[in-house]
């Protein structure tokens, strides 16, 4: 869980929080953690690959 608060900190200090919005509302509309790959199109074409991996 320490994990998982330290990502979404990150995100906090590097997004504008409109990308943090649109890729909330992404996440909400999948079922699983299995369809995390289908919300990186929330992520926004510039975004940092190594962060999103994370």
């Amino acid at each position: 869980m320490n994990e998982l608060m330290a990502v979404i900190a990150e995100f906090g200090e590097e997004l504008h929080p409109d990308r943090i919005t649109a890729i909330a509302t992404k996440i909400e509309t999948m079922s699983s953690v299995d369809e995390f790959d289908l919300g990186k199109s929330g992520f926004g074409p510039n975004a940092d690959k190594d962060m999103i991996d994370r």
